[in-house]
């Protein structure tokens, strides 16, 4: 409706009353019962869903509302649901966060963003995890957003040096929970990298660690993420921790014999960024070839030899440029095993693939044992790489052939010993083979390929993909 004499278009208003949107739909006893828990939960995580960019636009005007709708909701679905909780954070956070669709002061920015992190807070110390509910890690990725959206808004507002602190803590220590159970996650990189940027910034004396580590993570996830909005949003965390390294080269007038570890990291990153314009939206495998080489060169001074950032960029380098050298990979990633940091689904899947390929067989069938356990036990994402997809010959020029010996297993899935793997046992299907059985002691031939649970006997027939 039009309001006094303004000449703006007529405003069309959301008929919600403030403090009761659900009593005028008339069911909100309904809505506290179990049976219709799903149905409740529904109102948070997409009716009233406030999260412009992601497709929940349609409350956007009615945010108020939309948010007192929420919280009228009966206590049996406010208190004891995570995902009511967590979604409904999430749009406090998003409304707080977006100034160009909700122009509000900075005093309701805090409230919304204070109120976010009560509610997470709220769901992850009071309400226990579920398999079906909502995750530890989900949680935790998004009260560490919570966490950096109000430190960024409190710099905005000066607040003191001690506040802004505390919360860059608190941020860091979610993230770090949330990196520590799924070091794969995309989203949960993107967090975490934020928070190491953040860092950087305010603690000089841990801008250059920082920000080689988050290089490593972020070409990792960009790797493995084809989602063209998220390489985006991963690239652009790559090219402010540049900046970072590039910006600490012209106050340390570096000499070609660097004097300190963080020394010999700046001048690999300045040897991998040497005569590129715009670092912007690259991905490692962007940069010149031969910048990767001598990065990579000087990535192994002996200054870094046990400092876990060089040796991850050191191994993602060697495999873009040296792919089938697996004994200096292997190297690489055994050094990271053995040392202080952490070492994510993705590198011990790659570990075991490379174990398998170095000819330690009898190792690498026990890692696969643990990764199978892990596998089962939550969701990780993670990818065979295509140099690693099937078992090569030594020169790596070639699929290595196999003689497999039949031992056990049933009618849909048999098991064979193979000797070129020291004997160890693989699993095969006999239709593969134009076979519906095979009598035990039999011998066949065949190629070894790997999956994220292990090798698998595959014929001599099958197409290298």
């Amino acid at each position: 409706q039009n309001r006094g004499n303004s000449p703006s278009p007529p405003r069309r208003e959301l008929r919600l009353e403030p403090a009761g949107a659900t009593k005028r739909l008339y069911f909100r006893t309904l809505l506290g019962q179990a049976v219709n828990r799903a149905i409740a939960e529904e109102f948070a995580i997409s009716i009233f869903k406030i999260d412009p960019d992601h497709g929940h636009a349609n409350f956007v005007p009615f945010w108020r509302e939309a948010l007192a709708a929420l919280d009228e909701m009966p206590k049996t679905v406010r208190g004891t649901s995570r995902a009511f909780l967590h979604h409904s954070a999430v749009s406090r956070r998003r409304i707080a966060k977006q100034e160009d669709y909700f122009p509000i002061d900075s005093d309701e920015r805090v409230q919304l963003l204070e109120r976010a992190i009560g509610d997470i807070q709220y769901a992850l110390d009071f309400i226990p995890a579920t398999p079906e509910g909502e995750s530890d890690l989900n949680l935790y990725n998004s009260l560490a957003h919570a966490y950096q959206d109000l430190a960024d808004e409190e710099v905005k507002r000066g607040a003191s040096e001690v506040r802004i602190i505390a919360l860059r803590n608190k941020a860091h220590d979610a993230t770090q929970r949330a990196y520590r159970a799924n070091p794969d996650n995309s989203f949960v990189v993107e967090t975490y990298a934020r928070s190491l940027i953040s860092d950087a910034k305010m603690l000089p004396e841990k801008a250059g660690g920082n920000a080689i580590e988050v290089l490593n993570i972020v070409y990792a996830a960009m790797d493995r993420d084809r989602s063209g909005q998220r390489r985006f949003a991963l690239a652009k965390l790559a090219d402010s921790a540049i900046g970072i390294l590039l910006n600490l080269e012209l106050d340390s007038h570096l000499r070609k014999d660097p004097s300190s570890e963080v020394d010999a990291l700046i001048l690999a990153i300045v040897a991998l960024a040497r005569d590129v314009r715009r670092t912007e939206g690259m991905g490692l495998g962007d940069f010149p070839s031969g910048n990767r080489i001598q990065a990579a060169k000087l990535l192994s001074h002996p200054l870094l030899h046990g400092n876990p950032q060089a040796v991850r960029l050191r191994y993602s380098l060697t495999v873009l440029d040296e792919s089938y050298n697996f004994e200096s990979q292997l190297e690489l990633l055994q050094a990271l095993q053995d040392g202080a940091t952490v070492f994510s689904p993705q590198m011990r899947l790659e570990f075991a693939l490379l174990l398998q390929q170095c000819g330690r067989h009898h190792e690498a069938e026990r890692l696969f044992r643990e990764l199978r356990r892990l596998w089962k036990e939550g969701d990780h994402y993670v990818e065979v790489p295509d140099r690693l997809r099937w078992l090569l010959t030594p020169d790596r020029m070639s699929r290595r052939q196999v003689t497999a010996r039949i031992v056990a297993g049933d009618e849909s899935r048999r098991i064979a010993k193979i000797r070129e793997l020291q004997d160890t046992k693989v699993p095969f299907r006999p239709q593969e083979f134009s076979r519906q059985s095979f009598a035990p002691g039999s011998v066949i031939r065949g190629y070894i390929s790997f999956g994220h649970n292990g090798p698998l006997l595959r014929p001599i027939t099958a197409v290298q993909s």
